[in-house]
């Protein structure tokens, strides 16, 4: 994953990207904990309701 990461990095870079966003699932704790240890920060967060 850490490679992965790298790689979609210098991409957008490359591209003159600004930011790399990603969705995870609130309840993947695993993948809130990798995606954190990459240096990734939660700056929104979404809701929703089944009806």
């Amino acid at each position: 994953m850490k490679r992965l990461e790298e790689m979609i990095t210098i991409f957008f870079r490359e591209h003159n990207l600004e930011y790399v966003e990603l969705n995870v699932i609130s309840n993947n704790f695993i993948g809130k904990k990798s995606w954190n240890k990459l240096g990734y920060n939660t700056f929104r967060e979404q809701m929703r309701k089944k009806l």
